[in-house]
């Protein structure tokens, strides 16, 4: 199977780049034995046990983006030159530096491999015997299509906005692994029906026990992604659903008293709340030269023990973040039982039902603090409780690549964030709804399909 992996990767390498072109010179130069696939199942359940592409391709993009963190003059200096910079400042060639090192093409790397397994199980015979195995190989290939699909719809197009979801542009939905298949972007409203469309049926077919393994989507993991692409479509009945659902599978939390505050790595991999585990590329934020936003920190309690476990102080007045569910030099960006528990409460409260979004909220936050301190909130009105809830949000779900997608969603509901930063003393601001909360797609992904290029 190592060899056969082999083959996929250079066909993601190439496929993408014959996709979006129908260039034959590539065609021209491939080996021998360039079309060796996989056949049987065992095939395919390897392709998507291969971790490197389906687990760890994800990105810190929208996190690079975002507002939980600054550089100072120093910083800036340092990341000249390199794509993290360029998201830093919203600029619209992120990947000039490096151009085949792009995240679009890391992600497009699980989709093609996702597309090569369904197409493969299509001329496997399903039966008596096989059929639980099969059933979580295909639900595992549109899990992963469909969730893939959504990162890239989160970073690369705007928010889900109902009024102008036709018009919008959302991504290419590469349903087949043709090479000669031009990549052509879709609507908003195109992109999120697949992905809603893959999920789901990925949800009817997976197991719903707990996996062998955590890279692994399962039943609760699909209804966890759905709870998430509802979220974001503002579709709050459904989310609150499907974040239900979820819960009554695996509810457990993990009580944050049990960790060391003083450790470097206080959180281990895989540990309880962890229902899928997906890693995101770290990019500048593994060096450590950047500062945790100050606004974000003094919003921890003294009693709260996320401040202490989430963040390690570099300098008398910075820090960076330590606390990734994954020990060791990625950000987790997979789905967890703490962001379900958000997610569930938020539609609650939103559908009017606030005293069980705050017993949800409640039910999380006596894990987070200093045993003993916590308060229990009470219910007061929708906006009171929907404004905490919110807040709460940001500070648990820090550095897991979601606050990107979360200022979209909330602007479009009127919260008027705004992103500023400081580059050469000048200030430099990203306003609410701007086109800029696109990332700009690869230069070189557009100069070779000629996809039209997010709006700057």
């Amino acid at each position: 199977m190592k060899y056969i992996m082999r083959i996929l990767y250079t066909l993601v390498f190439g496929g993408l780049m014959i996709g979006v072109t129908g260039c034959n010179k590539y065609l021209d130069a491939k080996p021998s034995n360039f079309f060796e696939v996989p056949v049987t199942l065992d095939d395919c359940q390897s392709l998507m046990d291969d971790e490197q592409t389906m687990n760890t391709g994800f990105s810190a993009d929208g996190e690079a983006s975002a507002d939980n963190f600054y550089l100072d003059e120093t910083e800036i200096s340092i990341f000249s030159g390199y794509p993290f910079l360029s998201l830093y400042l919203w600029q619209p060639d992120v990947y000039a530096s490096k151009p085949t090192q792009n995240v679009w093409g890391n992600l497009y790397k699980a989709v093609l491999q996702s597309n090569v397994v369904l197409e493969t199980l299509n001329n496997v015979r399903r039966d008596n015997a096989n059929s639980v195995t099969f059933d979580n190989v295909k639900g595992s290939a549109l899990f992963f299509r469909g969730y893939v699909f959504l990162k890239l719809l989160s970073m690369y197009s705007k928010g889900y906005n109902e009024a102008t979801k036709e018009q919008d542009l959302g991504i290419p939905l590469r349903l087949s692994s043709d090479f000669n298949s031009v990549s052509v972007r879709s609507s908003v409203s195109e992109s999120y029906k697949q992905v809603v469309s893959d999920l789901t049926v990925a949800a009817s077919l997976l197991s719903e026990g707990k996996p062998s393994v955590f890279e692994r989507p399962s039943r609760r993991a699909a209804f966890g992604a759905l709870a998430e692409v509802y979220l974001v479509m503002h579709q709050y009945e459904k989310a609150e659903l499907y974040a239900d659902s979820c819960l009554k599978i695996g509810s457990k939390l993990i009580d944050y008293n049990q960790f060391d505050t003083t450790s470097d790595v206080p959180f281990p991999s895989y540990n309880d709340e962890v229902i899928i585990n997906l890693l995101s590329d770290v990019q500048g934020f593994y060096t450590g030269y950047y500062d945790v936003d100050t606004s974000l920190l003094k919003s921890y309690d003294v009693t709260d023990l996320r401040k202490q476990l989430f963040f390690q102080r570099t300098s008398d007045s910075t820090f960076s973040f330590k606390g990734s569910y994954y020990a060791s030099g990625y950000f987790f960006s997979g789905i967890a039982v703490d962001e379900i528990y958000l997610i569930r409460a938020e539609c609650r409260i939103r559908l009017g039902k606030v005293q069980d979004g705050i017993d949800d909220l409640n039910t999380l936050l006596v894990k987070r603090y200093i045993e003993g301190t916590f308060t229990p909130y009470k219910a007061t009105d929708a906006s009171t409780s929907l404004s905490l809830v919110l807040q709460e949000r940001r500070k648990e779900l820090v550095f897991r690549d979601l606050r990107w997608s979360d200022i979209k969603r909330l602007n479009l509901d009127g919260e008027n964030i705004g992103i500023s930063r400081m580059v050469n003393n000048q200030p430099l601001v990203l306003k609410p709804n701007e086109n800029r909360f696109a990332i700009a797609i690869p230069a070189r992904e557009i100069t070779i399909s000629g996809m039209q290029q997010n709006p700057r």
